[in-house]
């Protein structure tokens, strides 16, 4: 986050990330013929979560 981001506001964002990693996760579970996903949407959520993944393990700087 930038510098003066409200504290509240990164946690928020963060819980909002792990809610929609855990649904993610959820939909790509059972494989393709259980998800009943196409590999189009299948590989947009692999992909979304794994840059969740990366934002949610990140180093954050922060002014305590």
């Amino acid at each position: 986050p930038e510098e003066g981001t409200p504290e509240d506001a990164v946690t928020l964002a963060r819980a909002d990330l792990v809610e929609l990693q855990g649904k993610i996760t959820r939909a790509l579970s059972g494989g393709p013929e259980a998800s009943g996903l196409d590999l189009t949407n299948r590989a947009h959520l692999e992909e979304t979560r794994a840059r969740i993944q990366q934002a949610l393990e990140a180093q954050v700087t922060r002014g305590l």
